[in-house]
């Protein structure tokens, strides 16, 4: 059994860790246009007025395209909603847009017109599965992922993971290529409760070649 002493905002055990909180996994995940949307559920340990308690918020990420000069650029664009803290990020990887929204640094992925070219545009996959693959070689997300063997099914597979570790979600959703077999790509995106100046903040972290665009409804902050 742990023992848990609340000392100002933050919150240890034994061993003398601390736990701001507890991020659990998705309790929803639901398809939408080129992506997913997933309900989000923490549990804050801080105390004070409007603090504490078991919290819920939204999160869609989905493929977001527009011409610019003819030609297609699309995003991986992250919107939040329902949030009641604010948001920080790192200033090293992100450019801010607005007090509500940044973009990673990353370029966006440019694609041909489909309807001149006949293409399909890229697909996002849900995480928390395993992708069976033909070969260990033939696949589209070399250099982004590792295949697994799994000897039961005899085959080589990519599994997106997905895990909720104490103050931590993180998950990994694969994008699959143009009929082209060009832009996979592999996103991976943590998400964290933290405390910072003695406020509670939810910490964002991307990792993707294509350009991340996040927009929250409340505000986004730097932090190092």
């Amino acid at each position: 059994m742990k023992l848990f002493i609340v000392i100002g905002f933050s919150v240890k055990y034994k061993g003398g860790r601390k736990m701001i909180g507890k991020m659990y996994r998705p309790l929803r995940i639901s398809k939408k246009n080129r992506g997913y949307e997933f309900s989000h559920k923490y549990m804050s340990n801080l105390l004070g007025r409007d603090k504490g308690g078991i919290k819920e918020f939204i999160q869609t990420i989905t493929l977001h395209a527009k011409e610019n000069g003819g030609v297609q650029e699309e995003v991986i664009l992250i919107e939040i909603s329902n949030l009641l803290i604010p948001v920080v990020v790192n200033p090293q990887h992100y450019d801010r847009v607005s007090k509500k929204s940044v973009a990673h640094k990353n370029l966006p992925f440019k694609m041909v017109d489909e309807k001149k070219a006949g293409t399909l545009g890229r697909k996002m996959e849900r995480p928390g599965i395993s992708i069976e693959l033909q070969s260990k070689e033939e696949h589209p997300f070399h250099g982004l992922k590792e295949p697994e063997w799994e000897s039961p099914k005899e085959k080589w597979v990519l599994k997106t993971d997905m895990s909720s570790r104490g103050e931590k979600l993180t998950f990994e959703m694969p994008i699959y290529p143009t009929r082209s077999n060009e832009g996979a790509d592999w996103l991976e995106v943590e998400l964290s409760p933290i405390v910072w100046n003695g406020e509670e903040y939810m910490e964002i972290k991307t990792t993707s070649t294509t350009k991340v665009v996040i927009v929250s409804n409340t505000d986004i902050h730097y932090r190092v």
